[in-house]
């Protein structure tokens, strides 16, 4: 009997330790799916994390759009040089400058100008020059360059590249032809670069200052008629212009007239002479037999 109680306490024990075991296992198959699943998704984001700590591909980085602003105006003004000293203050006043001036200062009198004032200004400075006077003609233009700017960046990083690993390998290079073709393709890429590098300031410059041009003139703007001559009218122009011709060949009739009776006895004269003096006939040669 006691023997029995062993056995079952034996058995009992064996069944609570397998469910111990089979709970610990599913805990701990449970835990490394999680742990897994956990590991999945943190290597996703890692992944991500990775790839946008990379940054974007040269001469594709995302940036601001670069936008470069021009405009126009031709204002009629009672005093050329006087408004264009206004203009210029009005560029001065935003830390602008003056791009260029023409003056015509004989007759009626024009000044052209031509301000750069900063891109955020343009809309203000424009409309403060158009109440300088009468707005004869107006126009504004954008030009988005950003693509431009990319492209130019990508290059000239490119460019940047290529030339250190051509210095590295000059360091390095001990056969004189190999030396001269590096020192060679150097030249070409410092020059790359040097041109890049400008274009890159001139667009610069470009979008961070807008272009206005003024044609300040005290001359009147050009009447353009509209109106065109019915039918009726242009009939009645040309029936007066047949009469007038008309009338001078009338006129000149008239002029004439007292010298025809002249004429007339000049020519009856002429033709009395002739019968007078009748031309001798030409000499008739007869053939030799």
């Amino acid at each position: 009997m006691g023997q029995t109680k062993r056995w079952i306490g034996g058995a009992v024990g064996l069944i609570v330790a397998v469910s111990a075991l089979g709970a610990c296992g599913g805990t701990g198959d449970e835990a490394t799916s999680r742990s897994g699943s956990a590991d999945s998704a943190g290597g996703g984001s890692a992944a991500l994390k990775a790839e946008l700590a990379k940054g974007p591909a040269a001469g594709t980085q995302l940036q601001d759009r670069q936008v470069v602003y021009q405009g126009s105006l031709t204002i009629r003004v009672p005093d050329a040089e006087k408004a264009a000293d206004r203009a210029l203050r009005f560029a001065d006043d935003v830390d602008g400058y003056l791009g260029q001036q023409d003056s015509q200062l004989e007759g009626e009198r024009e000044v052209k100008v031509t301000l750069r004032v900063p891109a955020e200004d343009f809309d203000d400075v424009m409309a403060k020059a158009a109440e300088l006077g009468t707005v004869q003609a107006r126009s504004v233009d954008s030009d988005d360059v950003t693509d431009q700017v990319v492209d130019l960046e990508g290059r000239l990083e490119n460019a940047q590249a290529s030339s250190e690993r051509l210095r590295e390998l000059l360091a390095k290079a001990e056969n004189i032809d190999n030396i001269a073709v590096l020192e060679d393709r150097l030249t070409q890429r410092e020059s790359e670069i040097e041109q890049i590098s400008g274009q890159l300031e001139v667009i610069g410059n470009d979008v961070q200052f807008a272009t206005i041009s003024l044609t300040l003139t005290e001359k009147d703007a050009p009447a353009v008629s509209d109106d065109l001559p019915a039918p009726l009218d242009a009939l009645r122009a040309g029936f007066v212009t047949l009469v007038s011709v008309l009338v001078v060949l009338l006129a000149a009739v008239a002029f004439a007239l007292p010298f025809v009776p002249f004429l007339l006895v000049g020519w009856f004269g002429i033709r009395a002479w002739r019968r007078r003096h009748p031309k001798p006939p030409p000499p008739r040669f007869e053939p030799s037999p």
